[in-house]
């Protein structure tokens, strides 16, 4: 990215790229400051976007391109919820008396492999594929969705997918950027 590309997220003139960006990484940093959200945020700058990553040891990761200040603070705000229903995902799985059976975590693999080509489609591929789909089918998929991203430790990644499909403004996020 050009320097004056920086300059328009951060909305400063300073005039090295280096200062530029460790403003940036600052900005992205607050998606975890305050907000009960844990996890470890890098800013990396790339040819013509800076990529957002965020991890979480039990919950998974993401990167997200951005371009602009707004892209970013919609990501910072998509991190939180998606960390909150990450957490959501957790405590149901494990403390609410949901005893997973090997059955069905069979099913859910059996599911996400099926729907994701064998891996080829991350989960939010796989859910923008299902818009047209009966609710209720819908709803048990997503049922399976969610014990599978449970099981390995991606609950993050599907709840964050979950929440840019559900809520993305039209024509913002939507084209990839990796």
């Amino acid at each position: 990215m050009r320097i004056k590309e920086l300059q328009t997220i951060t909305g400063k003139r300073y005039s090295t790229r280096q200062k530029q960006l460790e403003l940036i990484q600052g900005m992205a940093q607050q998606a975890t400051v305050r907000t009960g959200v844990y996890g470890k945020v890098v800013v990396e700058e790339r040819e013509h976007h800076v990529m957002f990553q965020f991890e979480n040891e039990h919950y998974g990761k993401i990167s997200e391109p951005f371009t602009d200040k707004e892209e970013l603070d919609y990501i910072k705000g998509a991190v939180f919820m998606a960390f909150h229903e990450a957490e959501n995902i957790h405590y149901r799985l494990t403390c609410t008396g949901m005893n997973l059976t090997e059955q069905q975590i069979l099913e859910a693999n059996h599911t996400f492999d099926e729907l994701s080509h064998q891996g080829e489609l991350t989960y939010r591929e796989v859910l923008e594929q299902m818009k047209g789909i009966d609710l209720e089918l819908r709803w048990r998929i997503e049922q399976l969705l969610e014990i599978h991203s449970y099981v390995h430790k991606k609950a993050f990644e599907y709840a964050y997918a979950q929440h840019i499909i559900n809520i993305r403004k039209p024509n913002r996020l939507i084209a990839e950027r990796a």
